[in-house]
């Protein structure tokens, strides 16, 4: 490790210099190369369907080998539960609850160290947390909560600059948020019915509307559904404010496409709040307390070139 750590010290970068950003997502895999002094900016991407571990990330690892002497970090965001703790022996894998049959125990790290660059591992929500705290424009910001809210619900946090983990990392999608009054969906998740991701993801959405999932476009703005559905998403909006009290909160996946949706979030949760946390972000600036990714369907892939930065902080620093 002393030796690991005097290299890295004494690499140099020139404006050539790369990192490797991959997302691996349940439908997709996309991998992408931006400069160390930019990771907004994608040189190439690519993108590879997530099938198993062998051969999704082997395509991965095949494609960006050529220029395995120019990428100097890689930053690698994952579904999970993922193992985040780098003293586990199963540092970097994809834990064996995940839904995903084929990728459980999956040593995701493990594929790409052969290229011997540092390496930073997280959640596919920490990452553009990370990515928007660091390139997203917050002012004066060093924490902020990213959502995403599209097939599933997920949360990620960075607080102090650093992505919150603990035991595991946050599971926000399972938490049950206070049930909209009149409400009689029974959510469509066998393990947790009540939970956030079970009243509000894209499949519940499309059967409270009674429609395909495929269908959910044609739904008009008008729409009673999405008065629910910004209900929900205020209670998770005002109880990550009690919880974590953030700077910024960022709400992405597909179903924050539908523009009527942030209006109503952000008027609902000043409902909810009711005065109560009482500082200007919340009560004055609530479109920049509650807004969307400046990188939209990007946010992701952003977010874990964005994680080669840090990789390479904690190389130095030993962490």
């Amino acid at each position: 490790m002393i030796r690991e750590q005097r290299r890295y010290r004494k690499l140099t970068f020139g404006e050539d210099s790369l990192v490797l950003g991959v997302e691996l997502g349940g439908t997709t895999c996309v991998a992408a190369l931006a400069r160390l002094s930019d990771p907004t900016k994608i040189l190439e991407r690519y993108e590879v369907p997530t099938v198993d571990p062998g051969t999704t990330l082997g395509k991965i690892v095949e494609w960006a080998w050529e220029k395995r002497g120019k990428i100097k970090a890689i930053g690698i965001a994952a579904f999970g539960p993922v193992q985040l703790e780098k003293s586990k022996p199963d540092y970097g894998c994809i834990m064996k609850t995940t839904p995903k049959v084929a990728f459980r125990g999956a040593d995701v790290v493990g594929m790409f160290k052969d290229f011997d660059v540092p390496m930073h591992f997280e959640t596919d929500v920490n990452a553009p947390a990370y990515g928007e705290l660091t390139h997203g424009g917050h002012k004066d910001s060093s924490s902020i909560v990213y959502v995403t809210v599209g097939t599933g619900v997920g949360i990620g946090a960075i607080a102090n600059g650093l992505p919150v983990h603990g035991l595991m990392h946050m599971e926000g999608g399972h938490f049950n948020p206070r049930r909209m009054a009149g409400d009689d969906y029974p959510g469509w998740s066998d393990v947790h019915p009540d939970s956030l991701e079970s009243m509000i993801s894209s499949r519940a959405i499309a059967e409270r509307a009674k429609v395909d999932i495929s269908e959910l476009k044609d739904l008009t703005d008008d729409n009673p559904v999405w008065e629910t559905i910004a209900y929900y998403m205020a209670e998770m909006c005002a109880t990550i404010t009690y919880l974590l009290s953030p700077h910024v909160i960022v709400l992405g996946g597909g179903v924050m496409n539908r523009d009527v949706l942030l209006p109503m979030v952000r008027e609902k949760t000043t409902e909810i709040l009711n005065g109560y946390v009482n500082v200007p972000r919340v009560t004055e600036e609530m479109d920049q307390y509650i807004c969307r990714s400046v990188f939209s369907s990007n946010s992701g892939i952003v977010g874990a070139l964005s994680l080669g930065s840090l990789a390479l902080e904690e190389a130095r620093s030993g962490n």
